[in-house]
């Protein structure tokens, strides 16, 4: 479009009402800034029929919140990738949580775990619409793009922490 309007300008001298610039600044105005609200805890915490928080039973006992970090050698990912013939994240989340199921016990019917992970590439207006809708039945609308969560129940009936679909 430059290179056009100049082009005309050097040839006639003047340009059509339609070519000349816009200099409204509006035009080129930021994105909304991003905002954090209280109900971002409300909306990703399950509550009881009392109304009252759900307990974390793998925490219960102790009063901390804290970050652990494992290193895991590429050959063991390797080894569970190779037995689940799934993703590097497929296969660590899926040990990780038969881990986790086991500790937790039959008396515990509920458990869950969260993984935080970046949905923007594939989360954009061009994703297919049958994958939008599903986010919008399972997420608030202001946090699709942030966030995918996965919940999940325990089957302790079989003895082996499998979880439900």
């Amino acid at each position: 479009m430059l290179v056009g309007s100049w082009s005309e300008l050097a040839r006639s001298g003047t340009l059509a009402a339609g070519a000349r610039p816009n200099h409204d600044r509006s035009v080129f105005r930021p994105r909304a800034t991003p905002s954090y609200d209280a109900s971002l805890d409300e909306a990703f915490t399950p509550l009881d029929g009392d109304g009252e928080r759900q307990i974390n039973v793998l925490t219960s006992d102790e009063s901390f919140v804290g970050v652990r970090l494992y290193y895991i050698e590429a050959a063991d990912i390797a080894r569970l990738r190779e037995q689940a013939r799934a993703t590097r994240v497929q296969a660590v989340s899926a040990y990780l949580w038969k881990a986790l199921a086991a500790v937790v016990g039959s008396r515990d019917a509920r458990c869950r775990m969260v993984w935080w992970v970046d949905g923007r590439r594939r989360l954009t207006l061009s994703s297919s619409p049958e994958l939008r809708a599903a986010m919008r039945r399972t997420c608030s609308a202001q946090y699709v793009q942030i966030m995918v969560l996965h919940f999940s129940k325990v089957d302790h009936s079989s003895g082996n922490g499998n979880m439900m679909q």
